[in-house]
């Protein structure tokens, strides 16, 4: 794109007081005319005085306040109605960004070929690992990050087009971002980016990667905090949801059908895998804090094997009063998929007014959709039998049938 169009930058916020100046400081430095620019913060009710910070620190952004947390897809959706621009970027607060980070996405930008969405590259806080450099998403609505946590290199090195953004470094038309309806606000937190991509390309659009393009962003600081059994519902209803207005009529029907035996599974696998009675569980303990520790710090580790402890002493507790096992303790975190299931059937009527919407703007089928990304691509497929499971599923509903040339 020839001529620079006018940027509003979105940064939703909560509780990052600590992240902001980094952030900002760094806006600050950007190469991109200051006149086109403006800086907006939306404030998910914040309790460290993030607000009152900006307000002194940084008295050129525009502050949107929330009285209660909206979640992110609410609270960009939100910013887009405060904003000015003809593009939208959306960064995340703890972020900071290379000086030519606008410039690069504006560059890339053809809207005249449907490219009116830029997924920049994003590096680790020292920028020596990836964090985003493109996704994969499974054909039951989970997504995963290529390379995270890789050394960067040239094979990243490449424009292309993916599958969808990521909402931690992104650029995108508003008049586009209108069209179809936003971030779909009902997931609070995770795959917001993922399905906004999906539908962005159904409806003829193209989110493309530029890696000159790049952001440093500080790896999960923004979602530390929630805990497992809220992390696991969000996944598991957010990737159901997904499927549930993205896929064409034929498709959804048989892969909906799969994802649920399939969140069955995962749901009495990992109850029984991590609650069976005996030497095994001891030697789980030995894996959660030698394995585990390697990536999730000692802090994590310790907490990860004092729950496990605690479960071990709890089923040999129950297994003395209960030899007939007509009781097994379960970690809550384990019924958030029932939970998800739940969530989605009391919603069921919402769901499916977006999909109408969603369908009706289609241009592109699932076949044609799926050639960016591996459909077949799993995170759950730790063991062969699980995989041999699943590809049993998909072979008897017809599912590989599909994506067939």
């Amino acid at each position: 794109m020839n001529n620079q169009p006018f940027v509003s930058i979105i940064i939703v916020n909560y509780n990052g007081k600590h992240n902001l100046k980094d952030c900002f400081d760094s806006l600050k430095n950007l190469n991109y005319p200051k006149s086109l620019i403006e800086v907006i913060m939306v404030d998910n009710a914040s309790n460290d005085g993030s607000v009152k910070y900006v307000k002194k620190n940084f008295p050129e952004v525009i502050l949107v306040e929330n009285k209660r947390n909206i979640g992110f897809g609410g609270a960009n959706n939100l910013g887009v109605t405060k904003a000015g621009g003809e593009y939208l970027a959306f960064l995340n607060n703890d972020a900071r960004v290379d000086k030519e980070w606008l410039r690069e996405m504006v560059t890339v930008l053809e809207p005249e070929n449907k490219v009116v969405c830029i997924a920049s590259k994003i590096l680790s806080w020292d920028g020596t690992k990836i964090d985003f450099v493109g996704g994969t998403v499974s054909l039951i609505g989970f997504a995963g990050q290529i390379a995270q946590g890789k050394e960067d290199n040239s094979k990243f090195a490449s424009e292309k087009v993916i599958f969808f953004p990521c909402g931690a470094s992104m650029l995108i038309n508003k008049n586009v971002f209108e069209e179809i309806n936003g971030f779909d606000e009902s997931y609070f937190l995770f795959f917001e980016d993922v399905d906004l991509g999906w539908r962005l390309r159904l409806m003829g659009y193209k989110t493309l990667y530029a890696p000159k393009a790049i952001a440093y962003h500080r790896l999960h600081a923004t979602v530390n905090d929630i805990n497992d059994y809220k992390k696991s519902f969000l996944y598991e209803r957010n990737a159901l949801i997904t499927i549930l207005k993205n896929y064409e009529d034929v498709n959804m029907e048989r892969i909906l059908i799969c994802s649920i035996i399939l969140l069955t599974q995962r749901t009495t696998g990992i109850t029984f895998e991590h609650l069976t009675k005996g030497r095994r569980q001891l030697l789980d303990l030995w894996h959660t804090f030698y394995l585990k520790s390697k990536d999730k710090g000692v802090r994590n580790t310790i907490k990860l094997a004092f729950e496990k402890i605690y479960w071990v002493l709890l089923t040999m507790i129950l297994y003395l009063f209960d030899p007939k096992e007509k009781y097994l303790p379960v970690p809550k975190r384990n019924l958030a998929n029932v939970a998800a299931l739940d969530n989605i059937a009391k919603d069921i009527s919402e769901i499916m007014k977006k999909r109408k919407s969603i369908q009706e703007k289609r241009l592109i089928s699932d076949k044609e959709i799926f050639k960016v990304t591996d459909p077949f691509w799993d995170p759950f497929i730790f063991k062969k039998d699980i995989s041999k499971m699943m590809n049993n599923i998909y072979k008897e509903f017809g599912v590989y049938n599909i994506f067939k040339e």
